[in-house]
């Protein structure tokens, strides 16, 4: 490597200080990640439970969860464009595997490891908000039923019993209708 092609201590120096933000920021993210899981984890439980208060008040703290999580993302977006800059490389291209490359083996290490800890911690979020998203649906769903049988609005509704267990043809009549 000739003098000119050899970083100086400055671009050095500057390496050091956004490789430090970049690790202040994921960690950052790490934690912004844990508090959306447990978020994630009182909506379950406002929902198994029936709380509308508690899920109402969960709903919010994730909404505020999502505040800190996009400006965690936008600032990583700028460490990574200015280490694209110091380090000579395309930052569209830029990846934290390709920053961890280029990162002595302590440092590489740590942030390959962080990448993976915010890969399965994002993977775990998906899958509780996709829980969620069903039972939600299934809340949904289970009301639209019971108002349908509720208010039928003269609608036929197939098959339905007497008091004696005997099977009639519904009325079509709405269960307010029926004096039910």
């Amino acid at each position: 490597m000739t003098p000119s092609e050899m970083p100086n201590s400055d671009d050095q120096q500057s390496q050091t200080i956004l490789v430090k933000a970049l690790i202040q920021n994921l960690e950052q993210e790490e934690s912004v990640l844990n508090q959306t899981l447990d978020a994630l984890l009182e909506s379950r439980k406002a929902l198994v439970d029936n709380d509308l208060d508690n899920f109402s008040r969960s709903l919010e703290n994730q909404t505020a969860i999502a505040n800190q999580a996009d400006e965690s993302r936008v600032k990583r977006s700028q460490i990574l464009q200015d280490l694209a800059i110091s380090l000579d490389k395309d930052a569209e291209s830029l990846t934290l595997q390709t920053v961890a490359e280029a990162l002595p083996a302590p440092e590489c290490e740590w942030l390959m490891s962080c990448r993976d800890r915010l890969s399965k911690l994002t993977s775990e979020a998906q899958r509780l908000n996709g829980q969620n998203a069903v039972m939600v649906h299934q809340s949904v769903e289970l009301t639209r039923q019971i108002l349908t049988e509720l208010t039928r609005d003269g609608v036929g509704g197939g098959d339905s019993y007497d008091a004696t267990g005997a099977r009639q043809d519904a009325t079509g009549r709405s269960i307010i209708e029926l004096g039910g």
